[in-house]
């Protein structure tokens, strides 16, 4: 083929493979014609072919792949041309728009290389016309990543750029955003969020945006998700530049579209950005002229709102049904509470709504108002008092038995002013509030209505004869079904007294068994000091056969006839049949009084019949009740009937010749070799029986072929009860398993391992190994083990153990994080007073794990802080002052890798970290007599994760309870146990005291910065507060002052906020 020939050829419009084939060739010199320049010539002319508009070269593979290769092969020169002479832009928009997912590869591999040394010139209308067919194409994840890397490489390499045009803006809005919203909220690596931040951020966007939303209905591109998500990017950016531009785009956002009102509306709270008070009456007025009123919405907008609430409250109140006015309630009442109108909401608002429905004033509204009436003062009602309607009064009373004894105390006299003929509810109130006044009340004639009923019972509680006693009685029966949850939590020893027991007990029986638990376990500590009660619920479970509760019941409470005649009936079931819940039930009534008179414990044939009818999963419980009677027959050696039991049961177990399968006698005697304790006298009969077993267990994994994984973990662990297993015949055992085994299985090898391996450093070193390897193969429960083995080794062995893993700690990571912590948890666990070199040791541990903590995950810390703080606890000549100050910085380290955590270990961990500062306050004070600044860095440290950093929310700004812990210890700290020494009148505390006390202002505008600053959860704050005050407790006024000397004036106003709050709450809260 001539020269002429392969270029007419080559422009054809012939097969595009073929023709990418000869291109190859022709280039690649394996033809038999010389063109000059025949890469140049090449490229020019696929750029020609591309470059048409309709040509079918853009959709072929070949094509791209076939340019990739001339274009690597290339000059510089050629490739400056042919990226200007190529349409780029114009060809990427056309491939992608047609969405043929087989030409993106070789395509973008090409561009890829083509942006990596050229640049490609495009403007806004091109370049938001790809953006917009990109977004809108459908391709697969490795693709997204090698474009995302493109998109990167485009992005940072110069170009020319000015700030986009009107035009632009419109095109990219209309035909972009949806698409790219979309596309980050599916995708967790958000590729495209950098571009819309870069558009949002631009000057004109805001005063474009509104408009154009409005003028192309761009809400209908939207779903409720993608709008949320949209919403939420445009307020982060605009909440500190101007808000009325949010409170705008919320108006457009819901114009037409009620469903995601509620959503927006709570995004855009969460800013802590002040809104206008005409912002939310708009929306309020918007709600209430739609046809269906949405409750949650106008409950929300009040909550948000306290002078919407008071203004609209009486027009809200008087159109809406029961239902939704119990939903608003609570948040109208703590409006007026709030915005100091609580008169006029108790006075007018709510006696004139209850004129237009007397619901208002049923149960359910008014224990909601009664909520609130602890927030009014002393003053506001003692001036109340006279002037509240009887049902505003009732409820005022109500709320007051949720008040401090000093409040009630004040208004005592006012609410007996107040007392005028009252009904059998007040009664109840006052009786609760006043019992020592009792005589000061006219009581009405006796009824059978509710609080009738409560109210004497009321009196029997507090120690006063009631008439009618039969009367009351009969009453309290006939309301008993429809009253029952009230009566089991509040009216259990009335019941008991009055002798109505039984019916309580019939009632609560008739629920689903659930039910029954929940109330037994939620009531119990009352339940079960009520001998009658606690019999009745005995015999009903009897009666209905409900073997499960027993297991709630603590042993004690049940009365001994009770507990041996159940014993008796679950000994026939257990031996009959299997029953998981008789079995348990068993174990648990045998806890306290095993008497040995009972079927299953007197018969061992009955042991051997248990443990005959256990299958699967229900073989560990009865193995564990059969371990609880031979242990008990054990300890009751010195007893001849015990000591008969035993030996007759050994020797009947010496003497089965089972040898080929699991009987019920292999498992009893693995029950009889777990024992703790065996007496010296039966010593020989074990090794005897030991040997036996030993054989038999061998004798049965070596034909393992049948035995399931479960069977032969079992037996491995049995292997490890023997006295003195055969090394070698062990060797042999395990290679007859294979190595496809569960992680059961190797976990008890690894136990048979540890017993019978040597323990010099080199032989400990493979156990660590071993342990390294198991634990990294998902195989659990290998610490205790690993512990027991330390045990073993001299002093020399286990501080060269120590430096061993401190060394291996170099190499620490998140992945095998949680395995150091075992092994350190193992060591902390044998290292003994008499250690050679402990301490030091224990030191050099220490700094390898704070070293190492930012590789660790929180359940790895969580570890090793348990493990420091039962240290703490049980070895407490294992700590000098710098061992201590150790721990100190552990804590402070561990409490800012937990900052931004939204692990769910983070809790646990947070958990634990506090404790451990508790353990040093507590046992360990005398060594930080000078070292209060390292405890409150330690205290600050634990405080900022409580904190929202960052406007993030994480595992413990959100945690009850971490917040509750981290006061507890504050109060640990501040108020120390008073102990005076012999030679001074100055005791031990006061000392401490006047120490703690230089440091705590630290500590306190700490507090009050990240209050202001980052701010803390209701939740979080709520539990912090008891704390906080007391620290007021220990500060004189010359700390206060130096407090408010630190901060500036908001945090002033702060400081005087809190402090007021400390004196009306803080001294005098009931606990």
């Amino acid at each position: 083929m001539s020269a002429e020939a392969i270029t007419r050829y080559l422009r054809s419009k012939g097969d595009v493979n073929d023709i990418c084939n000869q291109a190859r060739r022709l280039v690649n010199a394996e033809l038999e014609v010389t063109i000059p320049d025949a890469t140049g010539f090449v490229l020019t002319l696929f750029c020609d072919r591309l470059n048409e508009s309709q040509s079918k070269w853009r959709s072929n593979p070949e094509v791209w792949k076939t340019l990739g290769e001339l274009w690597d092969k290339s000059t510089i020169s050629q490739r400056s041309r042919i990226a200007k002479r190529l349409k780029i832009v114009e060809i990427l928009t056309n491939v992608i728009a047609e969405g043929d997912l087989n030409v993106f590869q070789p395509m973008f591999e090409f561009m890829d290389k083509v942006v990596t040394k050229e640049y490609i010139a495009m403007d806004e209308n091109q370049a938001i016309s790809l953006l917009s067919v990109f977004t809108k194409c459908q391709v697969s994840e490795p693709l997204w990543v090698q474009v995302i890397t493109a998109l990167h490489q485009l992005h940072t390499t110069d170009v020319t750029y000015s700030q986009m045009s009107k035009k632009s803006y419109i095109k990219f809005i209309t035909s972009c955003m949806s698409s790219i919203v979309s596309l980050n909220v599916k995708d967790n690596t958000k590729p495209f969020l950098q571009i819309l931040r870069d558009v949002i951020c631009s000057d004109n966007f805001a005063s474009q945006f509104l408009t154009i939303w409005q003028k192309e209905n761009l809400i209908n591109q939207f779903s409720s998700e993608t709008l949320n998500y949209l919403f939420e990017l445009l307020i982060s950016h605009f909440q500190s530049i101007d808000v009325s531009f949010c409170e705008s785009l919320y108006r457009n956002f819901t114009t037409n579209n009620e469903s995601n009102d509620e959503s927006l509306l709570e995004i855009l709270c969460r800013t802590q950005r002040p809104l206008s008070y005409q912002f939310f009456k708009d929306i309020y007025q918007r709600e209430v002229k739609r046809p269906k009123l949405n409750i949650n919405m106008i409950q929300y907008l009040f909550s948000l709102d306290v002078e919407l609430a008071i203004e609209h409250a009486t027009e809200i109140m008087h159109c809406v049904d029961q239902e939704a006015g119990t939903k608003l309630i609570p948040v109208i009442t703590e409006a007026f509470v709030k915005g100091r109108e609580a008169n006029d909401f108790l006075l007018k608002v709510w006696p004139q709504a209850a004129e237009h429905a007397t619901w208002w004033y049923a149960d359910a509204i008014t224990n909601q108002v009664s909520k609130f009436i602890n927030d009014l003062t002393v003053r506001q009602l003692t001036s109340l008092m006279p002037e509240l309607n009887d049902a505003v009064f009732t409820c005022v009373l109500e709320g007051l038995n949720d008040s401090g004894y000093q409040k009630i105390a004040s208004v005592k006299e006012a609410v007996f002013k107040r007392v005028n003929n009252p009904d059998w509810k007040t009664i109840f109130m006052i009786l609760c509030l006043y019992p020592e006044e009792k005589s000061k009340l006219k009581f009405p004639k006796f009824t059978t209505e509710p609080y009738c009923l409560w109210s004497n019972c009321r009196m029997i509680e507090i120690g006063t004869s009631v008439e009618n006693i039969n009367k009351m009685k009969s009453g309290l029966i006939s309301i008993l079904e429809s009253n029952l949850a009230f009566v089991l939590k509040r009216w259990l020893p009335v019941a008991e007294y009055l002798g109505v027991s039984k019916e309580v007990v019939d009632l609560l029986f008739k629920l689903p068994v659930d039910d029954i638990r929940h109330q037994l376990q939620h009531a119990g500590s009352i339940i079960f000091e009520l001998h009658n009660l606690t019999s009745a619920i005995v015999d009903a479970i009897i009666e209905h056969k409900l073997d499960e509760l027993y297991t709630i019941i603590p042993p004690q409470a049940i009365s001994k006839r009770q507990r041996r005649h159940a014993v008796e009936t679950l000994s026939n079931i257990v031996t009959s049949t299997y029953s998981k819940p008789a079995v348990k039930a068993l174990h648990h009534l045998l806890a306290i009084d095993a008497t040995l008179q009972s079927p299953i414990e007197s018969n061992f044939s009955n042991i051997l019949l248990l443990l005959k009818n256990s299958e699967g999963d229900y073989i560990n419980e009865s193995f564990s009740l059969a371990q609880r009677i031979w242990n008990e027959h054990l300890r009751q050696m010195a007893n001849q009937s015990c000591k008969a039991y035993v030996e007759n049961a050994i020797d009947q177990l010496q003497d089965h010749e089972g040898q080929k399968e699991i009987t019920p006698e292999l498992r009893m005697t693995m029950v009889v070799l777990s024992a703790s304790s065996v007496p010296e006298e039966l010593s020989p009969r074990i090794k005897r029986l030991s040997s036996k077993f030993e054989k038999v267990i061998h004798n049965l994994l070596r034909k393992s072929e049948s035995l399931d994984d479960e069977t032969k973990a079992w037996l491995i662990w049995g292997l490890s009860l023997t006295s003195d297993p055969d090394v070698e015949e062990i060797i042999k055992t395990i290679k007859c398993l294979g190595t496809s085994t569960s992680s059961a299985v190797r976990r008890n090898l690894f136990r048979l391992v540890t017993k019978v391996y040597p323990t010099e450093i080199k032989d400990v070193v493979y156990i660590l190994a071993l342990f390294y390897s198991l634990t990294a193969q998902g195989v659990e429960d290998l610490t205790e083990d690993l512990s027991e083995y330390f045990s073993k080794t001299i002093d020399a062995v286990l501080t060269a153990t120590v430096n061993f893993v401190v060394y291996s700690m170099s190499e620490i990571s998140l992945e095998n994080s949680e395995v150091f912590a075992n092994i350190v948890k193992g060591l902390l666990s044998q290292i003994t007073k008499s250690t050679n070199g402990g301490q030091a040791a224990v030191s050099l541990l220490f700094s390898a794990i704070i070293q190492g903590t930012n590789q660790m995950t929180p359940k790895a810390l969580e570890i090793v802080l348990e493990a420091i703080n039962l240290a703490l606890i049980h070895k407490s000549w294992l700590f000098d002052q710098y061992t201590l100050e150790q721990v100190l910085l552990l804590v402070s380290k561990v409490s800012n890798i937990l900052q931004l955590s939204r692990e769910t270990e983070a809790e646990s961990c947070y958990l634990k970290a506090i404790r451990v500062i508790s353990s040093i306050v507590l046992l360990h004070r005398y060594r930080l007599s000078q070292r209060h600044h390292l405890l409150i860095a330690s205290l600050t440290s634990l405080l900022v994760p409580l904190s929202v950093v960052r406007n993030r929310a994480t595992t413990l700004s959100e945690s009850r309870i971490a917040g509750e812990s981290f006061a507890r210890l504050l109060s640990n700290i501040c108020e120390v146990k008073a102990i005076t020494s012999n030679d001074t009148l100055t005791s031990e505390a006061a000392l401490i005291k006047k120490e703690l006390r230089k440091h705590l202002p630290v500590f306190m505008a700490t507090y009050i910065h990240y209050s202001l600053k980052h701010n803390f959860r209701e939740v979080v704050q709520q539990q912090l507060l008891p704390g906080i005050f007391t620290i007021f407790d220990l500060m004189s006024s010359t700390e206060m002052q130096l407090v408010n000397s630190t901060l500036d004036s908001s945090g002033k106003v702060y400081f005087k906020r809190l402090y007021n709050q400390y004196q009306d709450q803080g001294k005098w809260k009931d606990a």
